[in-house]
């Protein structure tokens, strides 16, 4: 199953089980956004955050599967920020 966001789709299939994902995020703005975000979104088991940057505001994760898709989103925004 892949996910799409705004008419584009930031998905694409890794290995058998894993695909790699895309996330818009507002609100970063330094370092020490992009490291509090990295940590709470790799607590969710099966993300493994590949790249994140508060300049581009966004991430590229990769999970397990498309199910760990609402556990990342509900972790990025209990630390107050957006997914857009």
């Amino acid at each position: 199953m892949l996910i799409t966001l705004r008419g584009r789709d930031p998905c694409s299939e890794v290995g058998s089980e894993q695909m790699e994902k895309t996330i818009r995020i507002g609100k970063m703005h330094c370092e020490s956004c992009e490291k509090l975000l990295k940590m709470a979104m790799e607590d969710v088991p099966g993300v493994q955050v590949k790249s994140i940057s508060h300049q581009k505001g966004e991430a590229v994760v990769q999970m397990k599967d498309a199910l760990s898709w609402p556990a990342v989103k509900k972790a990025i925004e209990a630390e107050g920020y957006t997914v857009q």
